[in-house]
């Protein structure tokens, strides 16, 4: 008589094995466009505080900053490389003026997944126009150039007061 001895076969291990590097390839890719797009984060937060200070700065002298210095604006673990430019973590922070003090533009740039490509959110407001969102201008995650907005921080504007209509009171 035959004792059988306890453990698992070898193709029971190579089905298991295989069955676990399947879904590996399938979530490990999907994870890291995940993280990437969490990385993302800290541009748009970063433009958001841009554009606040910049409607603060034109609501005091009226005209826009011209640079971070005038602007007053700093990003937790930056590093100021000129007036104009502010490295954190993972992108650079560029502000210029490319129509006078009655315009401003932002771009924060960075490689937020280990490739060639980078990454470019722009912000930009003139006398005449503005762009009140962020423009993802190149999306490194998808690697091609797009035209969706972010959400930022708007103030929405207060409803009209209505006007009182005079009432005819009724006849007797």
């Amino acid at each position: 008589m035959k004792t059988r001895k306890s453990g698992f076969t070898m193709i029971e291990l190579v089905v298991a094995l295989g069955i676990i590097g399947i879904l590996a390839t399938i979530a490990i890719p999907r994870w890291a466009q995940s993280a990437a797009k969490s990385r993302r984060s800290e541009a748009e937060l970063g433009i958001d505080s841009i554009w606040t200070a910049q409607r603060a700065y034109v609501a005091e002298y009226s005209q826009f900053a011209p640079s971070f210095t005038a602007l007053g604006w700093a990003i937790d673990g930056g590093t100021s490389v000129s007036a104009t430019e502010i490295q954190a973590k993972k992108y650079d922070f560029q502000v210029s003026q490319p129509s006078g003090s009655r315009s401003w533009y932002a771009q924060a740039t960075g490689d937020i997944d280990g490739d060639a490509w980078t990454d470019q959110l722009a912000i930009e407001e003139t006398a005449t126009s503005s762009m009140r969102s962020p423009q993802i201008v190149y999306d490194d995650l998808m690697n091609s150039y797009s035209a969706f907005t972010i959400a930022v921080s708007t103030p929405t504007p207060a409803p009209p007061t209505p006007t009182p209509t005079p009432t005819s009171k009724p006849k007797k």
